[in-house]
């Protein structure tokens, strides 16, 4: 979940997809009150970094299509994180996040925080029918070696 809105100077700031509700959370309750910061913990996974620009995300772009050894699309998953990433940190190249939400919004300033590597946001696709699983290389908050990682601050 993102805990901090779009930075106010970004140009997209006026598209936030939280129609402000981030901003008046961080407000009315700043870093998890009316819990002490110090017991709420925000977790975090670093599964799709974006590539640092545009060229850099059409170098390989063959094996980025299809990964035959991933059995997965690369370049979808930097796609997809492009347009998440950016309504919300405003910015899109050379940042790190779950697929869906980047590390430096699903933090909170004086909170403890978990952040896994090669996780990302959920094991499957929704779609308005069946959703899709994605392979188990995809790995997600609750894959095996995850969960204990981060269970035992509920």
């Amino acid at each position: 979940t993102p805990h901090q809105a779009p930075p106010a100077e970004s140009p997209v700031a006026i598209l936030d997809q939280t129609r402000g509700l981030l901003t008046y959370i961080n407000e009315q309750f700043p870093a998890g009150s009316p819990l002490n910061s110090s017991v709420v913990t925000c977790v975090a996974g670093c599964g799709t970094k974006t590539p640092p620009s545009m060229e850099e995300m059409m170098d390989g772009l063959g094996e980025k299509l299809w990964n035959q050894t991933q059995n997965r699309s690369t370049l979808l998953e930097e796609v997809v994180a492009l347009a998440s990433y950016l309504p919300l940190s405003g910015s899109t190249f050379g940042v790190e996040g779950d697929g869906l939400i980047p590390v430096d919004t699903a933090l909170m300033e004086g909170c403890g925080s978990v952040v896994l590597d090669d996780c990302n946001h959920a094991d499957f696709v929704p779609t308005p029918g069946e959703s899709i699983r994605l392979p188990k290389s995809y790995q997600w908050y609750g894959s095996e070696g995850f969960l204990d990682a981060w269970v035992k601050f509920l």
